[in-house]
């Protein structure tokens, strides 16, 4: 898959985000959206990251959810088509119809942005999205949604106060602290459960044998 590679210590990392959201909170985290402060700052893949993590146990089925309708990415990274998927979906059609399966892991099923909406503000005002993609979503263990970042457009929080838990993902060294802490006010304004940020990006700046002795 395009851009979808996990080396060991990386893979360890995705795998504690795992068992904190199997385990480690007394809310049961069903249904969670990734997003970020602003542009750029890697949350797709974080997100299908996390998704394919969660996939690699056998006894769970996963969704991931392409809702960045504005700069979808999910059909790329899994190299599937990007039509008939979420706005499809939305727009009455059978929700079985629109669903994909990844090859890397048959445990994860793909839910991609679909056909392209010229007016998403009002795509979404005009949806009752809770109603139907949430209803068929907790027929799966868990489902995660990629969302489009916090700072730019509205209908992100609007998605996120439908889900269990929100991850916030930030550029270590690139996204300004002001932004981050007005993605913050903005959820907690939503009443959104903010799990946590995911620091993406971060980089070593001694040799990786020496940092592993510190």
């Amino acid at each position: 898959m395009v851009g979808l590679t996990r080396p060991g210590e990386l893979a360890d990392q995705y795998a504690k985000i795992r068992q904190y959201i199997l385990n480690g909170n007394p809310r049961k985290i069903r249904i969670l959206a990734v997003t970020s402060a602003g542009h750029g700052e890697g949350s797709t893949t974080v997100a299908a990251q996390l998704a394919l993590s969660l996939a690699s146990n056998p006894a769970l089925s996963i969704l991931l959810v392409d809702a960045n309708l504005r700069k979808p990415d999910i059909h790329r990274l899994f190299q599937v088509e990007q039509e008939n998927g979420l706005t499809d979906f939305l727009r009455q059609k059978d929700f079985h119809t629109v669903l994909k399966k990844a090859s890397i892991n048959n445990n994860l099923s793909l839910l991609t942005s679909g056909k392209p909406v010229s007016d998403l503000s009002g795509f979404f005002n005009a949806t009752d999205i809770e109603q139907k993609l949430i209803r068929e979503a907790v027929k799966f263990d868990h489902v995660i949604m990629d969302c489009p970042p916090v700072d730019a457009y509205p209908e992100t929080t609007m998605l996120a106060s439908h889900c269990d838990g929100v991850i916030l993902v930030v550029q270590a060294g690139e996204t300004r602290r002001e932004l981050v802490l007005d993605a913050q006010e903005q959820m907690i304004h939503a009443k959104v459960n903010l799990l946590g940020v995911v620091l993406n990006r971060r980089k070593y700046y001694i040799p990786d044998f020496l940092y592993k002795k510190l």
